[in-house]
């Protein structure tokens, strides 16, 4: 009887939960992170293949400002010794 009770109080919260969340909830990327993901694709080709270098260091150059500036440096200084 305790196992029924405790599974129904947990569908009834789950229900709830399911009724009171926003309809229109935004799922948009944190700012910056599309740049830093098109930075690391550019990275990619430019250590991988040694092609697309000169715009690694432009794209990287501007991702510096997301959330994750070490990491587009870091990516940013490896494709300049490349160009």
């Amino acid at each position: 009887m305790a196992t029924l009770r405790l599974t129904l109080l947990i569908s009834f919260l789950l229900g709830l939960a399911l009724l009171t969340a926003p309809r229109d909830a935004d799922g948009a990327l944190v700012r910056g992170t599309v740049t830093i993901l098109h930075c690391r694709t550019e990275y990619m080709a430019c250590a991988s293949y040694r092609q697309r270098c000169a715009e690694c260091v432009a794209i990287c150059k501007k991702a510096q400002t997301s959330p994750m500036p070490v990491s587009a440096t870091s990516a940013m200084l490896y494709c300049k010794q490349l160009v």
